[in-house]
């Protein structure tokens, strides 16, 4: 059986699912090198039709996530407006005397709450079915198959999904758990998942811990949907005791309710304005570190629950609210928590992978394989390079040599202090550049960190880069007691204090954690290859690991964007497959 997976939101995708495994995934922004491109992923969904020779007849079903979808231009906006399109839901009222008077007595929140329920959501119902059908539409149109072979997947089912199906537990029993901003109706989500099918037990449906962290994230002047991860990477910068005035008020904001497992909002107006109202003249970092604190312990609160409800100690995470790192860092430190699993690049990218694992459940009686290599985009083979270089007259501007053996040259150069771009094999799936369109360095060398923020990345001073290590040496930097796989860097750690210098620069400047990947020989033989030689040359097994892109660009897909990313950047040395490029006047620019 073959089923395409479309998300056509924020951060269009597109997968692949035959006979049970995921045989590729690759997201539109590769392709238009548009950052978290929305709409309809149609160069990713051309793609894996031509790579697989597959025709329409060829297709069993289009899983489609999502029932209720934004058009493109809200996704665009969102972008620049962030949180404001939110809002508008919330001044049924404009700020003033009455407004306030309202809110003092209670008025307003009912007042609000009629007004949703019948003039905005139905007015939003009848938009979003409409929506709908052209999405429904557009699928038609480029991949040829009609509309009865298109199942639509609840955006929540979608996040569960991907979690329990991918995971590599997804024959035993298991708590699923969904969290995110908002996906059809719902913003958070416990299911149960046993014997391949799932059963939800429990759904959020007010704004909850998503719009939270955004509304943080935009209060801080911050990019919503995107910089999310910045305010975690500053919040490990606070102690407790600078947070807790500021999480007194943030915890009055949002509250669990153990009775049922659901998220509720504690204020009337949306989180955004309401912290204007009540945060402003707090510092900035403590702000930061006051809601990390908040979201880490609500969600350690919400998984206690549900395992001393359900009795089950198996978890798996879905949604944007667990590409938070350091949240999967408390959740596996849990005493009740046996195994985790949180599928990798979590946000709305992955519902196309939960949409196809859902329908696949549906209607095939073989199981799922459990979610494995994240190496499922494109590739380019030698020739398509050797063409680029001579159509682009590149050896003018480059001096490029075919090297017999690229891992033992690129681990050689790392260990004479270079930075090197890799471009290999098939592009990773997700927002982790996982070896493949990497830039590497050696990661005991703490003074490469400016060094490469001043040659490409431009990242804010307090954000950490990243690290990869040979999976024979992953006890040797990280602590990891309940041997959880650390594969995608969906996980941050703590670190092992007396090797910590061989990776220092790939751990958190302040707090030392790691958000590792750990490679085997099975997964990417030629990264841990090049890893392994640099160890010979070192004795250090593990490297710097960053994505290859300039700041505010997808990672690079093509040899094309790969020596335009090179040629405006500070970066000397590229390994395209087994060429090396090197920049000629590289010594002049320095």
């Amino acid at each position: 059986m073959r089923i395409i997976g479309i998300h056509d939101g924020h951060n269009a995708t597109a997968c692949l699912l035959e006979d049970g495994e995921l045989k590729d995934c690759i997201s539109e922004e590769r392709f238009t090198q548009f950052k978290n491109q929305p709409g309809f992923p149609k160069n990713a969904a051309r793609w894996i039709m031509e790579k697989n020779g597959l025709s329409a007849d060829e297709i069993d079903f289009v899983a489609l996530s999502s029932f209720l979808m934004n058009d493109v231009e809200h996704y665009k906006k969102s972008q620049t407006m962030g949180n404001q399109l939110f809002e508008k839901r919330a001044y049924i009222l404009k700020p003033g005397i009455l407004r306030s008077a309202m809110i003092n007595s209670g008025a307003y929140g009912i007042a609000k709450k009629v007004f949703d329920r019948y003039y905005y959501t139905p007015k939003r119902d009848i938009m979003y079915k409409a929506l709908l059908e052209k999405r429904k539409e557009e699928i038609c149109r480029n991949i040829g198959i009609n509309k009865e072979r298109i199942i639509v997947v609840d955006h929540h089912a979608a996040h569960a999904s991907a979690s329990y199906y991918g995971s590599y537990f997804n024959d035993e029993d298991s708590l699923i758990f969904t969290a995110d901003a908002y996906g059809d109706y719902a913003s958070a989500t416990v299911s149960i998942g046993s014997k391949g099918r799932i059963r939800k037990v429990s759904s959020t449906t007010d704004m909850s811990l998503g719009d939270f962290y955004s509304a943080v994230t935009r209060f801080l002047g911050l990019k919503v949907w995107e910089h999310e991860y910045k305010v975690m990477g500053l919040a490990a910068y606070c102690k407790d005791k600078d947070v807790m005035e500021i999480y007194g008020i943030l915890r009055g904001m949002i509250e669990l309710s153990k009775k049922d497992l659901k998220f509720r909002k504690k204020v009337v107006d949306s989180y955004y304005t309401h912290m204007k109202n009540v945060l402003v003249g707090y510092r900035f970092d403590w702000i930061a570190g006051a809601a990390q604190k908040l979201t880490e312990d609500l969600v350690t609160e919400w998984v206690r629950e549900a395992i001393k409800r359900y009795k089950i100690r198996n978890v798996c995470g879905g949604g944007g609210c667990f590409m938070n790192v350091k949240v999967n860092k408390k959740i596996i430190e849990m005493p009740e928590v046996k195994k985790f699993f949180a599928i990798p690049s979590s946000g709305d990218e992955s519902t196309c992978i939960g949409a196809v694992y859902f329908v696949h459940a549906e209607k095939d009686k073989l199981g799922v394989k459990p979610f494995f290599s994240p190496y499922l985009g494109i590739s380019y083979d030698k020739d398509y390079i050797k063409r680029v270089i001579e159509k682009k007259n590149l050896k003018k501007r480059f001096r490029i040599t075919f090297e017999e053996d690229m891992e033992k040259k690129v681990a050689s150069l790392l260990a004479k202090g270079n930075v090197v771009a890799r471009f290999r094999g098939r592009c990773e799936y997700g927002a982790r550049a996982l070896g493949n369109r990497s830039i590497l360095a050696d990661a005991s060398n703490f003074a490469v960190i400016p060094e490469i923020n001043k040659m490409i990345k431009m990242r804010d001073f307090w954000m950490p880069f990243a690290c990869s290590i040979m999976a024979e040496r992953a006890s040797k930097y990280l602590i990891n007691p309940k041997n959880v796989p650390l594969s995608y860097m969906v996980i941050a750690c703590d670190t092992v204090n007396k090797n910590r210098n061989d990776i220092l620069a790939g751990t958190h400047q302040f707090d030392k954690t790691a958000r590792p990947q750990v490679v085997s020989k099975e997964m990417n033989e030629s990264y841990h290859r090049l890893i392994a030689e640099f160890e010979k040359l070192t004795g250090r097994g593990g490297v710097l690991n960053t994505s290859f892109n300039i700041h505010g660009k997808p990672l690079v897909c093509s040899p094309e964007d790969a020596i335009n990313t090179m040629e405006n950047s500070g970066l000397d040395y590229l390994a395209m497959e087994d060429y090396l490029f090197e920049k000629i006047n590289k010594d002049k620019e320095e």
